[in-house]
């Protein structure tokens, strides 16, 4: 059966089936495919389920199609899958304190590098002056592809960001803690 990775915890994946099923599945069942180069599942990947109820396991992962990656933890020379499949990474940064430019080139960059588009999302925009906002997001927004100042306060300013995502692409999201990603893919759901 084939579903898609939704979420990875330590130990275990969450997958969507195409039925709209949820479930969670244990990286350590038996039946796991885990020898597999792709191991272990990243967000976005495509995976062959085999199985039912308590036996279900990975049987496969689908070749990716985008890898988006950083350097192992181990300090090894391998890299880490932290998301698959991707066509959007939006680089969300809260406008308070100022936008780190350091970080959003790096995300860029690493958005750019796995064939994917950049966005950079400054959140809580309703903290500063709307011209403040949009001055903070002249200079780093230039250099990705879409550039946004969302509020929650502001339903059209998450508007904007939802008629910009196409049918069909994933977006992934990434930046600091506590940066509005939770609260932005929420609003966007």
């Amino acid at each position: 059966m084939p579903a898609r990775v939704s979420a990875v915890h330590r130990g275990a994946i969450e997958v969507l089936g195409l039925d709209g099923s949820s479930r969670k599945i244990g990286l350590d069942h038996p039946g796991n495919g885990d020898d597999a180069e792709e191991w272990p599942p990243a967000v976005g990947d495509r995976i062959a389920l085999s199985g039912v109820g308590p036996e279900e396991s990975i049987a496969a992962i689908l070749p990716r199609r985008t890898s988006l990656s950083r350097p192992s933890a181990s300090r090894r020379s391998t890299e880490q899958a932290i998301a698959a499949n991707v066509d959007v990474v939006a680089i969300v940064e809260p406008v308070q304190p100022e936008p780190a430019v350091g970080r959003i080139e790096r995300f860029r960059a690493l958005a750019f590098s796995c064939g994917a588009k950049a966005w950079l999302i400054l959140t809580k925009a309703d903290l500063v002056e709307a011209d403040r906002a949009d001055a903070l997001a002249a200079e780093p927004g230039a250099k990705v592809d879409e550039a946004f100042c969302v509020s929650s306060e502001d339903p059209s300013s998450i508007a904007a960001v939802r008629d910009a995502w196409m049918p069909g692409e994933t977006l992934v999201f990434i930046g600091r803690s506590g940066a509005g990603k939770t609260a932005l893919t929420n609003a966007l759901s």
